[in-house]
């Protein structure tokens, strides 16, 4: 439970170039669906041009401080804004320690 811990950031990280809509937001949030068929969101970005979200690029999620979860699955999701459908696109999540830094793929301190 991420809301008992110090306080924790969501790192998002671009893999794979993405194309096809205008813009995205990523979203964490909760949910006690395993399918997040309707989370309660907890943070999200603002709207990010798509031609910006290309491999390496990084954006982080701030939890709000002292938030347990009430459901169980914590997850993470974008929700395209504007026209047209994605086509293409990956990321990778972890959380990490407010402030802190990735060290290696997949390894947060």
């Amino acid at each position: 439970d991420p809301g008992k811990s110090p306080a924790v950031d969501i790192l998002i990280t671009v893999t794979e170039q993405f194309a096809g809509g205008d813009t995205v937001s990523f979203q964490v949030g909760y949910d006690n669906d395993a399918a997040f068929g309707s989370p309660t969101i907890l943070a999200q970005t603002p709207a990010i041009a798509i031609a910006t979200l290309k491999p390496g690029y990084q954006v982080r999620l701030s939890l709000p401080p002292g938030r347990t979860a009430a459901d169980l699955y914590m997850g993470t999701q974008y929700v395209t804004l504007g026209a047209g459908a994605m086509s293409a696109g990956k990321v990778t999540a972890g959380i990490i320690q407010h402030g802190g830094r990735p060290t290696a793929p997949g390894i947060f301190v």
